[in-house]
């Protein structure tokens, strides 16, 4: 087990919930980090799991190469919970996240390091995680890129995302009153809106692990619809088009468009995509007409903090 009494620069933070088949290949990836110079360390928020996560987690902390934290975030259900926890315990100067399913590169410490000395926020390619592992998968997309409606660089994702620790406290994190979906649009929404400065890294490189079951995508495609809705709502300033009633007489065309252009599988894949996740905002918008808006839970609501 390793302490380390030195002031932690990067604190990385990885929400997980019955992990135990598959957090091992983060943790392994992150112990063969190669970012020499650098104090760095592990925190894991879990989220209540009722597997063996938490056993498979103490089996790394024995011979992890950098302090391995174990973090109790089980109160409220959902990753955005567990980053406010992890967060809250993390005492480095910037924090970094991570999936608990998916790989970093090895270079990925070592990448964020200069960056953050000069950006408030950065972030990096995503790319394909596939088994055999191997580099030079597809970028699928970045975890910072261009605002449609500014055009500035806003954060995308929760996943591969690094920023200063003072940043994510003053406007509040994630909003963990989303216990499933609408969290991350959410983050992005108001860190964009905070003014902080967020920067790209090609070299911080992130192998994200998709969704290989249709129908399970669709659920979760179904869900950030409606997670969507209620973002949109509670931001109505800056989405008036969704919350207009041109975006309602807006959906047959453009579902019509789509329909006419499609060539392939993978084109009637995408128009069934989009359909599911319309249909999914459209559920989100009519629960909003039968019901307020959740109050924000941000990261000041967390409390003491326990470790596991």
């Amino acid at each position: 087990m390793v302490t380390n009494d030195r002031p932690i620069r990067i604190s990385v933070v990885i929400p997980a919930f019955n992990e135990a088949d598959s957090i091992g290949t983060q943790l392994n990836a992150l112990a063969s980090q190669i970012s020499p110079g650098v104090d760095w360390g592990v925190i894991v928020a879990d989220n209540g799991s009722q597997d063996k996560t938490v056993e498979v987690l103490r089996a790394h902390k024995e011979t992890f190469p950098v302090p391995l934290r174990i973090v109790d975030a089980s109160a409220v259900q959902g990753a955005a919970y567990a980053f406010n926890v992890g967060v809250t315990a993390a005492r480095g100067e910037s924090v970094a996240f991570c999936g608990a399913d998916d790989r970093v590169d090895r270079g990925w410490i070592a990448a964020m390091v200069e960056p953050l000395t000069q950006t408030e926020v950065v972030g990096g390619p995503i790319r394909r995680l596939e088994s055999p592992f191997r580099t030079g998968t597809d970028v699928l997309w970045n975890s910072v890129a261009p605002s449609r409606r500014t055009g500035q660089l806003m954060a995308v994702g929760s996943g591969n995302i690094a920023m200063h620790h003072d940043v994510y406290m003053a406007f509040g994190g994630f909003d963990h009153s989303h216990t499933r979906y609408g969290s991350d649009l959410d983050f992005g929404v108001r860190l964009q809106e905070s003014g902080a400065s967020v920067g790209f890294v090609e070299e911080m490189v992130y192998f994200f692990r998709p969704t290989t079951s249709s129908m399970t995508l669709l659920r979760k495609v179904l869900r950030s619809g409606q997670g969507e809705a209620v973002v949109w709502k509670r931001h109505e300033g800056l989405f008036r088009k969704e919350n207009s009633r041109s975006w309602w007489l807006s959906i047959g065309p453009e579902l019509i468009r789509a329909a006419a252009s499609m060539r392939s599988r993978s084109d009637a894949a995408g128009v069934l995509r989009l359909g599911v996740s319309r249909l999914g905002q459209i559920n989100g918008k009519w629960n909003l007409r039968r019901r307020s808006l959740p109050e924000q839970q941000l990261v000041d609501r967390v409390g003491d903090v326990h470790e596991l």
